[in-house]
């Protein structure tokens, strides 16, 4: 069976070639000393590829194995193979360095352990090497709640782009997963200065009213700026708002050549920023890790394109769907790994939504409280808002109250910059969402506890699809685990 095979190092891969044989091949890479750190990650056919690099974290150095799969893009998956993830722990395996001689994945003899390009600073850290039949009672060893998850770039079909395009490109999208945050209503965009083949500043975006992802990077690199290249995760704004023009800055400083991830659909760039900087004599290309660059600024192009902010529906549940118990107490369900990755989601977005009955059951707060980002900051609460009458006194205020229909506060909130909408109501108000058509992302944090009957309350409440022919069908966008509970994020068909 085919095998494909990425280098990684640093949450970035460097290489990617296919081998015809992957026992062989297998065989091979344990004759030069690697060794098996995971087998069957996620219950392959699940993560994809970009999802297990994310999990792994910044400081692993090793080999993905795909087996039995279409391909190794971000969203690959192996529904007939294995995943493998191979590390060393020889001593002194060095981290590859932005200096550094990456291989480009050319046929030849796979790269050995000399082979890997390297610099001084030293591995962060020893892999905990699992054999193939070492018991565990991880299958999807927990990741870091702190960090951000970040996608590994795919091919551009832009004649003009270069295999280090996607190694920078990837970096750019990192700095941009700090600051998911505290953007908004600012897109949250991350950029990279390199100049021979080194990144001499980097930037993201500040909160509103700051300097945008590209002015901060420039800074970072000064003088170095001239005829370097300047990667943003999106298009440069060209047009004056509460900062000057991107554009300006970029032409300003000299670069000579501008790699972007996704052109902007806000009707005041709208390509106007990629046409000033060819019109000013820079380089552009476009389309550079695209894929991972949309998923990432998601709510943000969504808002821009519909006028509605994107939906995400979180739920807490058992194995056996329920949310709560008969009597209607729901806490705790999920444990505090998940919980904190719950105020996460929080605060990441603009407003949250529930239905008068949880404030009344439960008079939750809804403010963020169990997560901080791990560069530390102020972080803000989301706009709270309930489905019906809310008291004077309830633990949610200060709140609004929406009696309208659910299409109308979308408008609304759409129209106020809202760019995403955390839906954390019960299952009336899920219900209702979800047969509206409404829900763009369902995050569900499905712990292993069964309640043992059908008396408790479901994930959706009111009447579902009537026959197997209607069912709702989607995609797992990520599969996670936190502590002993996953994360399951689902995107369905057509969304």
């Amino acid at each position: 069976m085919a095998a494909k095979v990425l280098t990684v190092s640093d949450g970035v891969v460097h290489g990617t070639r296919e081998d015809r044989s992957g026992a062989a091949l297998e065989a091979r890479l344990a004759d030069e000393g690697w060794t098996i750190a995971e087998r069957a990650v996620c219950a392959d056919g699940v993560e994809s590829v970009a999802s297990t690099i994310a999990r792994l974290a910044g400081d692993f150095h090793g080999l993905i194995v795909t087996t039995g799969g279409t391909g190794f893009g971000p969203r690959d998956r192996t529904p007939e193979g294995t995943r493998v993830v191979l590390d060393r722990e020889a001593p002194g395996l060095a981290r590859p360095c932005a200096s550094s001689t990456r291989w480009d994945g050319s046929p030849g003899a796979w790269p050995a352990q000399s082979a890997l390009p390297s610099c001084s600073t030293p591995r962060g850290r020893a892999a905990a090497v699992w054999s193939a039949s070492r018991p565990s009672s991880t299958l999807c060893p927990t990741r870091c709640a702190s960090s951000s998850t970040m996608q590994i770039p795919t091919r551009a079909t832009d004649p003009m782009d270069t295999p280090a395009d996607y190694d920078f490109m990837a970096q750019a999208i990192a700095a941009a997963a700090g600051v998911r945050h505290a953007t908004s209503p600012n897109p949250w965009v991350g950029a990279v200065v390199v100049a021979d083949g080194v990144v001499v500043g980097t930037g993201a975006t500040s909160p509103p009213g700051g300097p945008h992802a590209e002015v901060h990077a420039l800074a970072s690199a000064g003088a170095s700026a001239q005829g370097a290249t300047l990667y943003a995760t999106l298009e440069p704004c060209g047009h004056q708002g509460r900062t000057g023009p991107c554009t300006e800055a970029i032409l300003g400083a000299g670069v000579a050549r501008v790699v972007v991830g996704v052109a902007d659909p806000d009707p005041d760039v709208g390509g106007r920023g990629l046409a000033l900087l060819r019109e000013g004599g820079v380089e552009v290309v476009e389309g550079v890790a695209a894929a991972e660059v949309a998923e990432q600024l998601a709510p943000y192009l969504h808002q821009r394109r519909t006028g509605r902010p994107y939906v995400v529906l979180k739920l807490a549940a058992t194995l056996d769907g329920r949310i709560a118990a008969p009597d209607g107490s729901s806490a705790w369900i999920t444990g505090p790994e998940a919980r904190v990755d719950a105020h996460r989601l929080r605060a990441e977005s603009d407003a949250v939504c529930v239905g008068a009955g949880t404030i009344r059951l439960d008079d939750p707060a809804l403010t963020v409280r169990d997560w901080a980002p791990p560069g530390g900051g102020l972080v803000g609460d989301p706009r709270r808002i309930v489905l019906g009458h809310v008291a004077e006194g309830a633990g949610v205020q200060p709140a609004e109250s929406h009696e309208g229909s659910l299409e109308d506060l979308l408008d609304r909130l759409g129209a106020e910059g809202v760019l995403q909408l955390l839906v954390e109501g019960g299952a009336d108000v899920a219900g209702r969402f979800h047969r509206a058509g409404l829900v763009d992302r369902y995050v569900v944090y499905l712990a292993p506890a069964l309640l043992g009957g059908d008396d408790g309350r479901p994930l959706l409440a009111g009447p579902g699809a009537p026959t197997m022919a209607e069912l709702c069908r989607g995609r797992f966008a990520s599969v996670v685990a936190f502590g002993d509970d996953l994360r399951l994020d689902l995107v369905l068909d057509g969304s």
